[in-house]
Parts: C-alpha cells; structure tokens; sequence
C-alpha cells in the first residue's frame, strides 16, 4: 500500500500513470487490495511482478520472558521462546538441532547460565532453564538467548538467533511492624514469616 501511494504521489501532473509493482505477495502492513482498487478507479493502470518464495527452514528466537523487578533471593526461570519454521515433509520431520546459548551480563561482569542441545521440532518451542535463577546483588542484569543450529542448512537467517531481555533487582523488600508496646511479641511468627520470604522487618 505504502509503495503505491508513494508512486502515485510521484507522477508528474502530465504524464500517463503506470506502476509496476515488484513484490513475493507476503502483505505485511497496509491493505494494497483498497489501494490498488482506488488508483485503478483514477486510470492509473498497475503491471504486478511477482517473486517467487521457495520454502527455506529457519529458526528463530521469538524472546526471553522472564519478570523485569525480582527481590533478592527470589527465584525465577528465564523461558526461551524458538520457532522453528521448517516444513515437515514425508520421511521428513523436520526437526532442527542445535545449541541453545543462555548468558548473563552485568556491567562488569559476564556469565553463561546455560549450554545446552536442544531439538526443536516444527512450530513454537519454550525453554526454561535447568536450574532456578536467583540473584542476591542489586544490580541490572541483561540476559542474552543465542542459537545455534549443528547443520546451518538448517537455519537459513542467523540474525534472528539472538534475543535479549533484562531484569533488575532491587534489595531487600522492606516491612515497617507497629505493635502495641504493650503487647511485644505478639506478632513473632509474623515476623519469621516475613523473614524468611528474604523481606527486611522493622518493628
């Protein structure tokens, strides 16, 4: 739509209007059906090339979800979300195997978290790590997701391999106790409640 619109607002005043449009037909943004029916309506004829798509297989990270505010001491799971978007063909699963890459970085620092084969077939496949992340340093953290695939026939785009994903922690929770001073004590296993959740309590 957006090209057709560009190349009729381009036509000189006194010339005849052609376009040709060059294209895989793979629409994506914008209705070129309308467009193409309102520049038809004003004369203007339109010659269309199509390119043909041939059929390749490709792996893609879609993203890294994981909570963007953890306390310290909190728990959680970075979960990788790939698409493999190979065909499956007779005698063919389609099945795509790789190395699935997980690092953490902070400012000073760097470290992978994971390493490890994985075997995606056709379609959307989520990942979680083996073990549970738990940062105990307040800090900004960037999580970074990289696959590899073992045969790269088998992934035909590598820029779409790699995604990243941050998450901060903050410290310590903090829990401010009023009591009754008359009544000191009353609320002790509370308070152990609350400690052991890694949250800071003042009475």
């Amino acid at each position: 739509e957006a090209a057709m619109n560009m190349a009729n607002a381009m036509f000189p005043d006194d010339s005849a209007k052609r376009i040709v449009l060059i294209s895989d037909g793979s629409e994506n943004l914008g209705d070129s059906r309308r467009a193409a029916r309102g520049l038809a309506a004003a004369g203007i004829g339109i010659d269309v090339v199509a390119v043909p798509m041939t059929s390749r297989s490709d792996v893609a990270i879609d993203k890294i979800s994981l909570p963007t505010d953890v306390r310290r001491g909190q728990p959680f799971e970075p979960r990788i979300v790939l698409n493999n978007n190979t065909q499956s063909r007779e005698g063919q699963a389609g099945d795509v195997k790789g190395t699935l890459r997980i690092v953490r970085r902070t400012v000073d620092q760097e470290q992978i978290i994971s390493e490890s084969s994985v075997t995606l077939p056709p379609g959307k496949t989520v990942i979680t790590t083996n073990v549970p992340e738990t940062l105990d340093k307040p800090d900004f953290y960037i999580y970074e997701a990289r696959f590899v695939a073992d045969d790269p026939a088998h992934d035909a785009v590598d820029k779409n391999n790699r995604a990243t994903a941050y998450t901060q922690v903050r410290g310590h929770g903090q829990v401010l106790l009023i009591e009754d001073s008359g009544s000191k004590g009353q609320f002790d296993h509370l308070v152990d409640v609350l400690r052991q959740e890694n949250l800071v309590v003042t009475r």
